[in-house]
């Protein structure tokens, strides 16, 4: 995501909390769902760009730097109760 490609995976798991379904990627359950959303991918740039660049927007508020030491943050104050 963080290279502004929409990425196309199985709705579990990572893949589910990670990725907006038709904002910063598509997420699919069966074999229909792969094939129509990587053709939709395929034959629109202006979606592939769109999808790209929401991407990385959410890849850089996620897991930048600062966004990771601040939940590493929070995790430690929650154990220290």
């Amino acid at each position: 995501m963080q290279g502004g490609v929409p990425p196309v995976a199985l709705n579990l798991g990572d893949c589910a909390r990670e990725i907006i379904d038709g904002v910063t990627g598509m997420l699919v359950r069966t074999p229909e769902e792969w094939e129509t959303k990587i053709a939709s991918l395929v034959q629109s740039a202006e979606l592939r760009r769109r999808m790209g660049e929401q991407a990385i927007v959410s890849a850089s508020r996620e897991h930048s730097h600062q966004a990771v030491f601040e939940k590493l943050e929070q995790a430690v104050a929650l154990v220290r109760g």
